[in-house]
């Protein structure tokens, strides 16, 4: 579903060890240009093609002295069929899959 929106999850393999990474340790590749993830900014100029790659640019973050950012690919992925060169964000930048911390719906008036 996500690469029908020009995102998708990343796994990696380190080519020093050939380890595979887990879900949990998957980037998150955002499409440079998708017909798909431009309609879903259609609203929000802020948020499209070129404005969005200088956005995901920008993301940076250090944890325990060790520096986290966005980067570009190497080359052009995947999203559904549709290729494009994207940008990958950290999955420390992404929620965990046990995130107790995550917006929970509201519930109905009783």
């Amino acid at each position: 579903m996500l690469k029908g929106i020009g995102l998708r999850l990343d796994q990696r393999t380190l080519k020093a060890t050939d380890y595979v990474e887990t879900s949990s340790e998957a980037w998150l590749a955002v499409a440079n240009k998708h017909p798909q993830l431009e309609k879903l900014f259609a609203d929000y100029p802020q948020y499209q093609t070129p404005k969005r790659a200088q956005i995901l640019q920008g993301l940076k973050r250090t944890v325990n002295g060790v520096p986290h950012m966005a980067m570009p690919t190497e080359g052009p992925m995947k999203f559904d069929g549709t290729p494009s060169r994207a940008w990958l964000i950290p999955p420390i930048f992404l929620p965990e899959l046990d995130d107790n911390s995550a917006v929970q719906p509201a519930k109905a008036a009783p």
